[in-house]
């Protein structure tokens, strides 16, 4: 009977002492997780409390539209916290860091809020000798807009095609005349394919335009037309042109040019001239059907409602 009772005691020291064991590592346990998390928590605060780096950026002040020469008023600043793609961003560290946008146009159309980076920009080249200049031509590209790019052309009575100027910015239209930013010697290089066209406008001769797709990523093209031997003197001797390119090879290929507009057959020119007439008549009167269109819809966006409230719910509409 002793036995028995000593036995049942001991399983009870022994379970006791196991539950108390089990219940002190357990709390154990739980005490180290909660300093865990309050460590973590007071990090947390600390990340908080202490004020993360920040840029100044310049961000889109309101929508843009690709080619459009780039104002002060399409610019507003901005700080954001640093990121991984900052070296991107053009960032704002003095006034003087604004002159960056002179003479830039926008690559992309763009919505406000947009942080700008230097791929969103594009520029376009003038020196001491640019000016601003008129391109009279025989016909205008369908779709050509101010704010556009363009090449020059000149295709000869036999169909050479060669381009005069390459990549320059409409600036403006008046009817048949494109204005635009020339150097010196861009302009030297027009008045040769004036000088041609005086020559052999009679025989088929016609100067036209050609529409960049994307501009923005489209860099300008090698132009092969060659300038009559005349103008390659004079551009030799223009004190304004500091480099005239290798002359030389102009006149090389302007013999070759020569030779085949001499060799053309005067009992062709009739039927040449006619096709001719008749392909560029083609093309104007496309160009003129599409203006006309273009200001059939401008004018009917003009009457459209603007369905808008002020913010105290009074109508504030109007027509756009």
């Amino acid at each position: 009977m002793l036995k028995k009772i000593l036995i049942t005691l001991l399983i009870l020291i022994i379970l006791g002492g196991a539950g108390f064991g089990a219940w002190y590592f357990h709390d154990m346990k739980i005490n180290e997780l909660i300093e865990a998390y309050d460590a973590e928590i007071m990090y947390l605060h600390t990340l908080i409390e202490e004020p993360m780096p920040t840029v100044t950026v310049y961000t889109v002040a309101r929508n843009v539209r690709r080619n459009d020469i780039l104002r002060v008023e399409d610019l507003t600043l901005m700080q954001i916290p640093v990121q991984s793609n900052t070296d991107a961003w053009i960032v704002r560290n003095s006034p003087t860091d604004d002159e960056v946008f002179s003479n830039m146009y926008w690559r992309l159309d763009l919505r406000p809020g947009a942080i700008i980076t230097f791929d969103m920009i594009m520029s376009e080249y003038v020196d001491n000798t640019s000016r601003y200049y008129p391109i009279m031509l025989d016909v205008l590209p369908v779709g050509l807009r101010v704010g556009d790019y363009i090449d020059v052309r000149v295709i000869f009575p036999r169909g050479e095609n060669l381009r005069v100027l390459s990549r320059r910015r409409v600036i403006d239209i008046i009817g048949n005349v494109v204005y635009t930013n020339l150097t010196e010697v861009e302009i030297q290089w027009l008045h040769g394919a004036y000088d041609d066209l005086a020559l052999w406008k009679t025989h088929g001769m016609k100067l036209y335009a050609t529409l960049f797709i994307d501009p923005g990523f489209q860099s300008s093209s090698p132009v092969f037309y060659s300038v009559p031997r005349h103008i390659a003197n004079a551009i030799n001797f223009n004190p304004s042109i500091i480099d005239s390119g290798n002359m030389s090879a102009n006149n090389r290929a302007r013999d070759v040019l020569d030779s085949i507009l001499m060799s053309t057959d005067e009992e062709m020119v009739p039927y040449l001239i006619q096709t001719r007439e008749s392909q560029f008549s083609i093309l104007q009167q496309s160009y003129y059907e599409w203006l006309s269109r273009v200001e059939i819809e401008i004018e009917e966006e003009s009457y459209q409602w603007d369905d808008d409230w002020d913010s105290e719910g009074n109508w504030s509409g109007g027509w756009d």
